[in-house]
């Protein structure tokens, strides 16, 4: 029996373990983004006090979150897979599953940020995606949630019958890209395809992926008779559940695209409830006060994302398969450890990592070209117009400015008739600042800094995911050491950096996804052709990977930040080439190595043939 210091040191030593673990999937990005913003691009962090602990808020709350997972829901999905097969008809595991995906991608810690994505988006240059995000909001992350539905009842096919990978892939990203095409006749349907593939990514995260391969691995145990261990059965349902959502929410789109509602384009709110930015009173309140007002709202919503989902899963426990809980308590705490763990995270979200990245994709088009400093707006009191002074422009025009001191610095700024109030005396104008490197319109340089800093940021943070190392140990080992797990981690972040670079491109010359994407998807299906099955369901799911809790917040607002900057009509896509590359780098790796241990095997059978003879 432990005494009340010992159990004290003990399970501080194992929080102090799981809380590294997290602040090392944090702190590569984060202090990434500080230093570039800071020293490179020479601006400030604004609200810095309320980032800090806000990034504090998300390295605690995903402690708590996955802590949870593994105590309370995990357990309850393998259990299920190897005891819902000999209790329940196949409809019968066929409607859980499907019921089991949804409630799983409504948990989901990023599926909280579709809902900030409205606020970003201006309804005259993209109405459908303004409409859909917005005042369809509910539909999309039910779109969302009924193709995560339907891949996990794919998937557990694939359990039951050992299908293989290739013929579910093929189908459903040509589907995919068939919709996608779509965008070539319809320029308001053109606007949601970024949304839709980032979809995909946004569902493969900690509460759907480790559930849904419980269950799957616990229906293998008991259809092959063993664990499985040492196997590629565990892999496949992270790429299903990444591109049935694409489907449905392309679906979604072409509906609404098809069949304009009478409102359609309408201005209309943006929704109050945001994982990413707070609303403009709230964020005038005291930090105590703001964080008490979020911590609330955020609880709800973490409640509503978790208990349905469980209770669920407890309710088929219970009464279909009339099982006992073992080890209750365990399971009771660790969903209260989820619950915490998800408040916090999104509380964090409003507070540190949302805000960082936004900051970050604003001021990034400053390397390349002239930007306006929003957050800089300067009102200045009793303007006095009588002070203006005058110069001709290059071009042969009149213009009028005034000189404006701040600290050691004074500015020329030239006088805009509608920035000036008579009534009030007062004159409001907002800094502008770049391009950085030279004096140009637009920078080549800057772009070319701008696509270094992204390409440095996908390697990073794909480096940092603690999923990837587990990853590379497991195909380390399915290998039989021929695929090292270091040369797993470096093919998937180099895929990662190539994708978030490619994915900037994009938003900066606002050059069409579907160009993109279906380029590097028909190749990857030639390639799969070629590749065995093993290598088929690594590398297709090594995507699933890149997409972590910490990765897609930030990459999601720093693209829509980039975009509201660059004035690029949106600013999604950045989240589907980050998924769309490493698969690529795995599949030619894998197409590598399996060339050079088969020359390995000719040589060595030669040389034995050649004893043999001698």
């Amino acid at each position: 029996m432990l005494n009340i210091r010992d159990a004290h040191d003990l399970i501080w030593a194992y929080a102090k373990r799981k809380l590294s673990e997290q602040m090392k999937a944090v702190a590569f990005i984060v202090v990434y983004l500080f230093f570039f913003q800071t020293f490179i691009l020479n601006l400030p962090i604004h609200e810095l006090p309320k980032i800090i602990l806000g990034i504090v808020f998300v390295v605690i709350g995903l402690a708590f979150f996955m802590e949870g997972l593994v105590l309370g829901v995990m357990p309850i999905g393998e259990n299920l897979g190897i005891k819902l097969p000999s209790r329940a008809p196949l409809l019968g595991i066929l409607i859980f599953a499907f019921l089991l995906g949804l409630g799983a991608s409504l948990a989901e810690p990023a599926i909280g940020i579709l809902r900030a994505m409205g606020s970003s988006v201006e309804v005259v240059k993209a109405p459908l995606l303004y409409y859909i995000l917005n005042q369809k909001a509910h539909e999309l992350i039910a779109a969302v949630g009924i193709g995560v539905g339907f891949a996990v009842i794919l998937g557990v096919l694939r359990f039951l019958y050992n299908w293989s990978l290739k013929p579910i892939i093929y189908p459903l990203v040509l589907l995919c890209l068939g919709l996608s095409a779509y965008c070539l006749f319809s320029e308001n349907f053109a606007q949601i395809v970024g949304l839709a593939w980032d979809c995909g990514a946004v569902t493969t995260g900690p509460v759907t992926v480790p559930l849904v391969i419980a269950l799957g691995l616990g229906m293998s145990r008991v259809v092959t008779g063993h664990s499985d261990e040492g196997s590629t059965s565990g892999f496949g349902v992270v790429t299903i559940a990444s591109l049935c959502p694409i489907v449905m929410v392309l679906a979604l789109g072409l509906f609404y695209d098809l069949n304009p509602p009478v409102d359609f384009g309408t201005a209309m709110p943006a929704p109050t409830e945001t994982a990413l930015t707070s609303t403009e009173n709230t964020d005038q309140l005291p930090t105590l006060q703001l964080v008490k007002t979020y911590f609330k709202k955020n609880f709800v919503i973490a409640a509503q994302a978790i208990l349905p989902l469980c209770l669920f899963i407890l309710l088929i426990y219970r009464v279909i398969m009339r099982e006992r809980f073992k080890y209750a308590d365990e399971i009771f705490l660790g969903l209260l450890f989820s619950i915490i763990g998800l408040t916090l995270f999104n509380l964090g979200i409003d507070f540190g990592l949302g805000k960082l990245g936004r900051q970050v994709g604003t001021v990034l088009p400053s390397a390349y070209s002239a930007i306006r400093l929003e957050a800089d707006t300067k009102v200045i009191q009793n303007f006095d117009t009588d002070r203006l002074q005058y110069r001709y422009t290059a071009d042969g025009n009149l213009e009028s400015f005034f000189y404006f001191h701040r600290g050691h610095e004074t500015k020329a700024i030239v006088f805009e008739e509608a920035s000036y109030s008579p009534e009030n005396k007062t004159y409001t104008f907002t800094p502008s600042y770049g391009p950085i490197w030279n004096q140009d319109s637009y920078s080549t340089i800057g772009i070319l800094v701008v696509l270094f800093f992204a390409f440095l940021m996908g390697y990073g943070a794909t480096l940092a995911e603690p999923a990837l190392n587990t990853l590379g140990a497991t195909v380390e080992d399915i290998s039989a050491g021929t695929f090292k797990k270091s040369m797993l981690i470096q093919a998937v972040a180099i895929g990662v950096g190539i994708g978030i670079l490619l994915g900037v491109t994009k938003i900066i010359w606002e050059i069409p996804i579907i160009w993109l994407l279906s380029i590097p998807y028909f190749i990857l299906l030639v390639l799969s052709i070629f590749s065995t099955e093993e290598y088929v369901n690594i590398a297709w799911d090594s995507a699933g990977v890149t997409t972590g809790p910490i990765t897609v917040p930030l990459v999601l607002a720093m693209g829509l930040g980039i975009g509201a900057q660059s004035g690029a009509i949106e600013g999604f896509g950045i989240l589907a080439m980050a998924s769309v590359s490493p698969i690529m780098s795995v599949l030619i790796m894998g197409l590598f190595l399996n060339r050079y241990r088969s020359k390995i095997i000719r040589e060595e059978l030669d040389e034995t043939l050649e004893g043999q003879t001698e």
